[in-house]
Parts: C-alpha cells; sequence; structure tokens
C-alpha cells in the first residue's frame, strides 16, 4: 500500500472523469437497469457542495486508480457525511487501493468533523459490501431514497 498516495483533487479533471466513466459503466454492466444519465455531472456536484471532498488514489506512477467522494448527508443534528462513488479500476483490484481510499475517506471526514459515515451499496457488489465490513462499517436500515430500493444496503459507522 506504500505506494498508493490518495490526494482529494478536483472532480473536474481528466482523471475523474475518466474514473467516474469508469464507475458508471461498472454499474451499469452489473445491474440492467441502472441509469447513468447525467450521473457523473451529479457526481461532481456532490463532490463540490462544502463540507465535501474528491479524493483520487494514485499508484507510484501517478495513474489515476480509484476515487470517492464524501459529501455532507443531513441528520438528526448529528455531522454525518456520506461516501459517494467509492471505485477502484479493475487493474489494481488487489493492491490495497480500496483500503487506502477507505482509511483516507475517514481521515477527511474526521478533519471536516463528521462525527458518522454512512454509504450505500449494491446487492451485487459482495466485494464493496466486504470491504466496508473489513473496515467494521455496519449494516443499517436504509434510508431517504435507498430505503425503498430492493438492490440497496446500508452500511453506517462512528467516527468518535
Amino acid at each position: 500500500m506504500s505506494n498508493i498516495t490518495i490526494r482529494i483533487e478536483s472532480p473536474r479533471t481528466i482523471d475523474a472523469t475518466r474514473l467516474l466513466d469508469e464507475a458508471f459503466a461498472e454499474l451499469a454492466r452489473r445491474y440492467t437497469d441502472y441509469s447513468r444519465t447525467d450521473a457523473a455531472l451529479f457526481a461532481i456536484e456532490q463532490a463540490e457542495q462544502t463540507g465535501a471532498a474528491f479524493l483520487v488514489a494514485r499508484l507510484a506512477d501517478n495513474t489515476a486508480v480509484g476515487c470517492v467522494v464524501l459529501r455532507p448527508l443531513r441528520g438528526d443534528g448529528e455531522p454525518m457525511a456520506e461516501m459517494k462513488r467509492m471505485f477502484v479500476m479493475a487493474e489494481a483490484w488487489g493492491r490495497g487501493v480500496g483500503s487506502a481510499l477507505m482509511a483516507a475517506v475517514e481521515g477527511a471526514a474526521r478533519a471536516i468533523g463528521y462525527s458518522r459515515l454512512r454509504l450505500e451499496t449494491g446487492i451485487l457488489q459482495p466485494e464493496a459490501m466486504a470491504l466496508y465490513e473489513k473496515h467494521r462499517f455496519v449494516r443499517v436500515a436504509c434510508w431517504g431514497t435507498y430505503a425503498d430500493d430492493p438492490d440497496s444496503i446500508c452500511y453506517e459507522k462512528l467516527l468518535r
């Protein structure tokens, strides 16, 4: 994992666009009813909110191989955030990129002042579920638009 760097970057770079496009293409391969319409623009807008961040994982040669969006989430008065668009390029699987992104996004969330981190994933993403559980996220009831989605599985982690 030492040859991986994680930085907060603009979601409007060529590398960011490529990563998000690949993430949405992967979702479309797994979920036949997945719509990519305006998905990249929506992800960019989420990453540019106040209290948000777009993190990019790079290998030693500066190749961008993963990303994740951290965005504020309205809660019960408690400062919380949601992880979105966690993605690692297939050629970087098994190299610790996902774990490095998880550690970095948790650190960024703590630095911003969030006390709880939530995320939603899909039932056809077992490798994502394994990664989240490895990093001590626990399953919770889905919220908001995810509550009625039978393909959604939701997790959270207390950051205190």
